[in-house]
């Protein structure tokens, strides 16, 4: 498949979904390219429709896109799936998506439950990347940041939840604490830390990190590790933590599992000598064991 858009890349977007002409050149130029290059379908990443500006206009024209895609889909002589990358938090579902006319028109979506929690300066506290349950101090809105309360929202709005496929992310996010001794979810922190590339940490960087001295905490609420040394704190996912969302995902009857993303798992085998793309394969085990 071929995906089109992405984070910070939405330039086109309104445009296009804007009138039934350029809808048409688009929807053109996606058979042509599906054909030529002999691809399986095609997937929406727009971040968001709405959110920004013009929120009922585009969240409109976002469906109107979607149905004619699926119309000239069906009406093509190959088999073309029709996917959307879709927002976790309440906020942007409900302001970007008519959910059950998406649910109508697409095949399935890919859930981005990632990204819940990061270094931001107006809100300056450590807190969990992607946590599959909230944590039993959380209240009111913070309840909400989590995978399980995301994907159910979704399923509640009229999402089918075999058509919804849970994100796991392989990477994760660094803070510098204000106070080493104060090493606890929702510490003060003062800046993205030092490991990784503006915040961003793969996995094989949460690996050094750990054989460097680092000690590690499993939140049990919520499911997924930090670890920390002096001022550095990095919230991530593990192979026990995507053990338990991968359980979680089949026990719900959830679609499956879209991994974000490949090159940010341990793929040259840092974690563990000869075991390359350790998270992916944990989750593709467990997904893909007692099929028969």
């Amino acid at each position: 498949m071929v995906s089109v858009g992405g984070a910070e890349n939405d330039e086109g977007f309104p445009e296009m979904v804007s009138n039934h002409s350029n809808r048409k050149m688009f929807i053109r130029s996606v058979l042509n390219v599906t054909k030529e290059l002999n691809l399986d379908g095609l997937d929406l990443d727009w971040e968001f429709p709405g959110w920004a500006q013009k929120a009922d206009r585009q969240k409109i024209h976002f469906i109107q896109l979607v149905y004619e895609l699926r119309k000239e889909f069906d009406h093509s002589d190959r088999k073309l799936t029709l996917s959307a990358a879709v927002a976790a938090p309440q906020a942007i579902i409900d302001q970007s998506y008519e959910v059950p006319s998406l649910a109508e028109h697409i095949d399935f979506i890919n859930l981005m439950s990632y990204d819940y929690h990061f270094y931001i300066w107006y809100y300056p506290v450590t807190d969990l990347n992607s946590p599959l349950y909230s944590r039993a101090l959380e209240t009111g809105y913070l309840t909400s940041l989590n995978v399980n309360f995301s994907a159910n929202y979704w399923v509640l709005k009229g999402m089918p939840r075999e058509k919804i496929v849970i994100g796991i992310p392989t990477y994760g996010h660094s803070y510098k604490l204000y106070n080493p001794a104060n090493h606890k979810v929702q510490a003060p922190a003062k800046s993205v830390g030092e490991t990784g590339e503006l915040g961003f940490v793969t996995y094989s960087d949460v690996c050094n990190f750990l054989k460097n001295g680092a000690l590690k905490v499993f939140v049990n609420d919520s499911h997924v590790p930090y670890s920390y040394k002096n001022s550095e704190w990095i919230s991530y996912d593990d192979i026990t933590s995507v053990k338990h969302k991968a359980l979680w995902i089949k026990a719900n009857q959830f679609k499956g599992a879209m991994i974000y993303k490949l090159n940010t798992d341990d793929w040259n085998s840092t974690c563990s000598s000869n075991h390359g793309f350790p998270l992916t394969n944990t989750v593709k085990k467990i997904l893909l064991s007692n099929l028969n």
